[in-house]
């Protein structure tokens, strides 16, 4: 169809077919494309992935790894050629599919609109996808192909039904044409309404949010007050574009946003693709758990100690100081017995500490119990006598434990520097 349409359009074509290496017989698919290709005298390039290789390194499904896989190839071929413009033949079926499928999986609007006739490439936003054959159905398609003497070639992993698009293509669509035989028009329909009301919305977030996220290396904040005096469709919104786009569903939205509104300081929310969100005390963060520690730590958020010992001298623990004197000293401090095997350091396996009413109680049933995310329990600084913890620094304070009962030594004053 571009080919006959090419002088019209006043374009000119490039041909890219990529083999996902998923199937033994896919060289042959490839092959076809090449054929064709030069039977239209246009040039093409063809290349082959092992998707299998990145489904193991980046722990991530085969559609998921194959789309990534090849929009990542077509955007390549695109700007080795100068091309902004990158053309697909997703059709009315293809559509009908995709909003179902969000909407089985608890997508928001942005999920409902489904796939657009013009779109940012995915992982290539500087280059445009365009969908001409959007609102044209299969059945139409084959009609063409038979008018013109073209002979498609069948994709054999489209009959998997253990791939939950093609399940949904060959039971769930034909079931709903039972109730309306026009479902995918319908569908199709939908999908440009909500994409009209979506394109509303956008508008505003773009003016009323987006100048306020601020990015920073691997980590993007946004100020928590300002969250809240959001309107629930924007907060929404930016959960979504927060949290990892097309892939965040309703309920980690709406879990997000409950979460924010407990004000719980350090309570963690896992998105997918292994994004978190991290509530602090003026500021939502998001990034990797790996990315959220290094920049907590970097700007000293996570473990913001001032307290603690007596008698001169200076205890270092990884990036803490320990310092004892024996007068109290000019900033917060915590007075407490000055045993002979006190240290300043990060958690371990065997550590307990004295409830005071409760009795002793193993330090992870207590972190558990008081809902400390499990993200930075290792980065809490704990004052600790062998195995039992006297004191551990969180939510800004020090939490002190009962002594141990033999502990006959004097009072000391104690505070934490930071290196």
């Amino acid at each position: 169809m571009l080919h006959a349409w090419r002088h019209h359009l006043k374009v000119q074509l490039h041909v890219a077919t990529l083999n996902h290496g998923l199937r033994a017989d896919a060289a042959l698919d490839v092959q076809t494309v090449i054929d064709t290709a030069q039977q239209l005298n246009l040039p093409y390039t063809a290349e082959e992935i092992d998707v299998p290789f990145i489904m193991k390194e980046q722990q991530i499904g085969v559609e998921t790894a194959a789309r990534m896989a090849r929009y990542q190839f077509l955007a390549k071929v695109a700007r080795s050629i100068g091309a902004k413009r990158i053309v697909t033949a997703h059709h009315a079926g293809d559509q009908a599919e995709t909003v179902l499928l969000h909407m089985l999986r608890g997508a928001g609007m942005q999920g409902l609109t489904g796939m657009r006739l013009e779109s940012p490439v995915p992982f290539a936003p500087d280059l445009t996808l365009v969908r001409p054959l959007l609102y044209t159905n299969r059945a139409e398609l084959e009609i063409y192909c038979k008018e013109h003497g073209l002979n498609p070639r069948h994709d054999a992993t489209n009959d998997d039904t253990q791939l939950i698009r093609n399940k949904v293509r060959h039971e769930l669509i034909p079931l709903l044409y039972e109730f309306n035989p026009q479902v995918e028009r319908t569908l199709s329909r939908m999908a440009e309404i909500i994409q009209t009301d979506d394109d509303f919305l956008s508008l505003h977030y773009a003016q009323d949010v987006e100048p306020y996220i601020i990015a920073e290396a691997k980590i993007t904040r946004f100020d928590l007050a300002r969250f809240n005096g959001l309107h629930p469709a924007m907060q929404r919104r930016l959960m979504a574009a927060l949290g990892g786009g097309i892939d965040v569903t309703y309920e980690h939205i709406l879990g997000a946003i409950q979460l924010v509104s407990t004000g719980n300081v350090a309570a963690v929310w896992e998105f997918p693709n292994h994004i978190q969100m991290w509530i602090g005390y003026e500021d939502l963060l998001f990034g990797t758990s790996k990315d959220l520690l290094e920049w907590l730590k970097l700007h000293e958020i996570l473990l913001q100690a001032p307290a603690m010992i007596h008698a001169p001298g200076v205890f270092p623990q990884g990036g803490w100081s320990l310092i004892c004197e024996a007068e109290p000293p000019d900033r917060p401090f915590i007075s407490l017995p000055l045993l002979p095997d006190l240290m300043l350091r990060g958690r371990e396996a065997g550590d307990w500490l004295i409830v005071p009413g409760v009795g002793r109680q193993k330090l992870k049933e207590w972190m558990i119990n008081h809902k400390i995310p499990r993200q930075i329990r290792d980065f809490i600084p704990c004052l600790v006598s062998g195995k039992q913890i006297l004191s551990l620094y969180y939510d800004r304070q020090w939490i002190v434990f009962e002594f141990p009962v033999d502990a006959f030594f004097q009072q000391a004053h104690f505070f934490v520097n930071y290196l």
